[in-house]
């Protein structure tokens, strides 16, 4: 059965894997190295301009998966919430618990 334990384990997981995956800095790279793109000398090079995009996608993969990693287990956490008021079916919990 899902406690709070668990959901409190999960949580420090993701924020273990923020700091070890450096997430707000892939933030702030990825935003400096779009402002890059705006400037129209950068797509003159286009080899660099090339490396430097596919280097923004892998950064914004990076970021995106842990976003969504992180939302999940919010979610199961507001669900947990609304379980114990009686206000969430179980079954639902154990589900978001899985994809969590």
């Amino acid at each position: 059965m899902l406690t709070v334990d668990s959901i409190e384990i999960l949580s420090s997981r993701v924020e273990a894997l923020r700091g070890y995956l450096n997430i707000e800095q892939k933030r702030m790279e990825v935003m400096e190295d779009e402002k890059q793109t705006h400037d129209p000398e950068f797509w003159n090079d286009s080899k660099n301009a090339e490396q430097v995009m596919k280097l923004i996608r892998s950064k914004k993969s990076w970021v995106t998966k842990f976003d969504d990693c992180a939302s999940k287990v919010e979610d199961l956490s507001v669900l947990f919430d609304f379980m114990k008021a009686g206000e969430e079916d179980p079954s639902a919990v154990d589900s978001a618990y899985s994809e969590a």
